[in-house]
């Protein structure tokens, strides 16, 4: 609510508009997760392992930054580094943490969200978070690359960040 984030941020100048917000969209999405004995009895042959997972809590009223925090915090419990990041995958909800995240983790639009994220595709809320693990192996396998990271802000201030290694 406006009213809230100018009371407790007055030097706030904002405006989210249609255009600079993702909209809702029906989604579905499956990830199997197991270990290596599973898939092998199954007969199937893992994608990917998770390296690291974190989540993280900010202001509530500013909210939306919790997710580049867990991104952040996970790729430093995996002991990498932004720079070794083939493939940022990360549910924005405006357009201006696009930016926050691009300067932060300078991570450019060929290795953030390179085939759009929430804001081209929608937002499937509680799928989400799956869509964005699923599109981040997909990625990866098509580019033969080794390190993705997943993540997703969320309302209150609550965000969720897991990196991931092509097998």
């Amino acid at each position: 609510d406006d009213a809230l984030v100018l009371k407790r941020y007055d030097t706030i100048d904002h405006l989210h508009t249609v255009g600079t917000s993702p909209q809702m969209a029906d989604g579905a999405a499956l990830v199997l997760l197991g270990t290596a004995e599973q898939a092998d009895r199954l007969g199937i042959t893992p994608q990917a392992r998770i390296l690291s997972s974190a989540t993280a809590t900010c202001d509530p009223v500013l909210m939306l930054t919790a997710g580049q925090e867990a991104m952040q915090s996970a790729i430093d419990r995996a002991g990498l580094q932004p720079a070794d990041i083939d493939v940022f995958e990360f549910a924005e909800a405006f357009a201006a943490l696009c930016l926050r995240f691009r300067r932060d983790l300078d991570a450019g639009p060929d290795r953030m969200n390179p085939n759009g994220g929430t804001m081209a595709m929608g937002h499937a809320f509680g799928a989400t978070g799956t869509i964005m693990v699923g599109q981040c192996v997909d990625e990866l396998q098509s580019r033969q690359a080794r390190y993705g990271v997943a993540g997703v802000s969320g309302a209150a201030g609550l965000g969720v960040g897991v990196v991931l290694e092509r097998l």
